[in-house]
């Protein structure tokens, strides 16, 4: 992989894709949420989903423990499914387990 310069004005002036409260998600970044167990990272990053797509953006969700599907009701995975049907299954990507070699590779297959 090529090694790529930025320009930080660039990424200064990006409008976020996704925003809650103080969160803004930018398109073309990759976020890690992380805090103890219970703490609200689930949803959090499921609100965000819902905001992207309802913008029309693709992305990965990689979820390292395969819990995403095993929630508790209320599932806001399912709740999210159900309201957005195609739009969701077409920009929403579900990755279970996290590998750092094919990290780029799904990054790249997938251009969220």
């Amino acid at each position: 992989m090529d090694m790529e310069i930025t320009n930080l004005r660039d990424i200064a002036e990006r409008k976020p894709i996704a925003s809650i409260g103080k969160i803004d998600i930018l398109p073309g970044t990759i976020n890690l949420l992380s805090g103890v167990a219970f703490s609200g990272k689930t949803a959090t990053c499921l609100n965000l989903s819902e905001s992207a797509i309802q913008n029309g953006h693709k992305l990965l969700y990689f979820d390292t423990e395969d819990k995403l599907k095993t929630r508790p009701e209320p599932n806001l995975f399912f709740y999210l499914i159900n309201k957005y049907k195609e739009k969701f299954y077409e920009n929403f990507t579900h990755i279970v387990g996290f590998d750092e070699k094919q990290f780029f590779v799904m990054v790249d297959k997938y251009k969220p």
